[in-house]
C-alpha cells in the first residue's frame, strides 16, 4: 500500500477512481447517438451562428451536452469508489443493495452526486433502499445513510434523520433514527477520521489527474477550481 495522495486512501485506488470517470465520459461521448432523442433543427443552426462555430463543433458540443448525464452519474461513482476503498471501507459495487459500507463501524450508505439529483420519488426510493438493506439479519445493528455530497447551500446537511416526503402518499416518510441524511464535507470526515477530508481529496485531484492521465494544471488554473470548492463547502 502506498499513500503520496492522502492517508486514508491508497493511491492507486484513488487514481482508479479517478480513471473511471475519465472512461465513463470518453465512452458516453463517443457512443452519443444525438438523434436518439429529437433535435431541433432551428436551435441547432442559431447556436451554431451565435457560437460562431461550424457544423461539426456544433454536433461535438451537443455530444457532450448528452453526455453530461452519464459524467454526472460517473462523479457519484467517483465518490463511492473513493469512500468504498478507504480504509475499514467497502465498495458494495452494482447490485450491493447500497453503495459502501462499514462492518466494523456498522453503517451503510447510499451516495448521491448532488442534492437536485433527487426527486420526491428517488428520494422516496433511497430511503426505502436503506429500509430494506436495515431489515436484514445481517445489518440489524447498523445505522444508513443517504448522502449528498454537493448539498443545497454552503451551510450544508448537518447528520439528521431522513424522512422525504412522498409525493404519491402526500406524506412524509416514518421518521427512523437508524436512518440518517448528511452531505460530502460531513460524510467524509465521518469515514476518514479527517474533519477536512473532502478539501484534502479536492486539493489532491490535480496530482491524481496529472498521474492518471498526464493533464497538468497550472496554479492559477487550480486556484480558480478552488474558489468553486470554498463557495460550495
Amino acid at each position: 500500500m502506498t499513500n503520496n495522495f492522502l492517508p486514508f486512501i491508497d493511491d492507486e485506488n484513488l487514481e482508479n477512481a479517478v480513471s473511471h470517470v475519465f472512461s465513463s465520459f470518453t465512452n458516453s461521448v463517443s457512443e452519443v447517438d444525438i438523434h436518439k432523442n429529437t433535435l431541433d433543427p432551428f436551435s441547432a443552426f442559431i447556436e451554431s451562428a451565435f457560437a460562431e462555430i461550424s457544423f461539426d463543433d456544433w454536433v461535438a458540443k451537443e455530444k457532450q451536452r448528452q453526455a453530461q448525464k452519464t459524467f454526472q452519474n460517473a462523479i457519484g461513482e467517483f465518490h463511492q469508489i473513493v469512500l468504498g476503498n478507504c480504509y475499514g471501507w467497502k465498495d458494495l459495487g452494482q447490485g450491493g443493495g447500497l453503495d459502501v459500507c462499514s462492518d466494523k463501524r456498522k453503517i451503510l450508505a447510499e451516495i448521491k452526486n448532488k442534492h437536485n439529483t433527487m426527486n420526491s420519488g428517488s428520494a422516496v426510493e433511497v430511503y426505502n433502499k436503506i429500509t430494506a438493506m436495515l431489515s436484514l439479519p445481517v445489518y440489524k445493528d447498523y445505522i444508513g445513510f443517504c448522502v449528498k455530497i454537493i448539498p443545497k447551500s454552503k451551510r450544508g446537511i448537518p447528520v439528521r434523520e431522513y424522512a422525504p416526503s412522498d409525493s404519491k402518499t402526500k406524506t412524509k416518510c416514518p421518521s427512523n433514527p437508524r436512518i440518517l441524511e448528511t452531505d460530502g464535507k460531513q460524510f467524509y470526515a465521518l469515514v476518514t477520521g479527517e474533519e477536512n477530508a473532502i478539501e484534502m481529496l479536492f486539493d489532491v485531484l490535480p496530482k491524481v489527474i496529472e498521474s492518471s492521465s498526464g493533464k497538468k494544471f497550472s496554479d492559477i488554473e487550480q486556484k480558480k477550481f478552488k474558489t468553486i470548492f470554498e463557495i460550495v463547502f
